[in-house]
């Protein structure tokens, strides 16, 4: 932390921060969302894909809170989140983290292009990201899964501190 931004935020509400978001993060369910995606529960590498991406964009949600709650330290708070996330044994366990690290940036960016006015953008990111490819169905879930991002957002927001 540099000087100005210490005086902001101190150590003790950082972990606080994080402690929060991880007992969240921890306890988040997606079933609802597996369901909207068309995920059946015998589908495993698809299930654990879809986890990972969900997972990646509730902590972009979770930035987009950050942005509105602690405009001077969002960054830091989710680089120390990553930081943490990356802090692994093992090389491919150290990757497989690295990877899944730069899908949350990527997640957090788009996020970022609209705010919480408009979720639909990282729907359908999602969505792409999970092979859904008929346009029809593509319209309907990135749809409902707009609506549930929306919940989940002010849900994180609204527990945030």
């Amino acid at each position: 932390m540099n000087q100005s931004q210490e005086s902001n935020f101190d150590s003790n509400q950082l972990e606080e921060v994080l402690e929060r978001f991880q007992s969240m993060l921890t306890n988040v369910d997606f079933t609802a969302q597996m369901q909207t995606l068309d995920i059946g529960r015998f589908q495993f590498t698809r299930r654990k894909e879809a986890k990972r991406q969900l997972t990646a964009m509730y902590v972009g949600l979770w930035k987009l809170a950050l942005n509105s709650s602690f405009p001077n330290n969002a960054d830091e708070i989710l680089d120390r989140f990553l930081f943490n996330t990356c802090d692994v044994k093992g090389k491919a366990k150290r990757r497989k983290a690295e990877d899944f690290a730069l899908i949350c940036r990527e997640y957090a960016n788009i996020l970022k292009e609209r705010g919480d006015t408009n979720f639909i953008n990282v729907a359908l990111l999602l969505c792409q990201n999970l092979g859904c490819n008929d346009q029809q169905s593509l319209r309907r879930i990135s749809l409902q899964m707009a609506l549930d991002m929306r919940a989940m957002y002010h849900h994180l927001f609204d527990r945030l501190i």
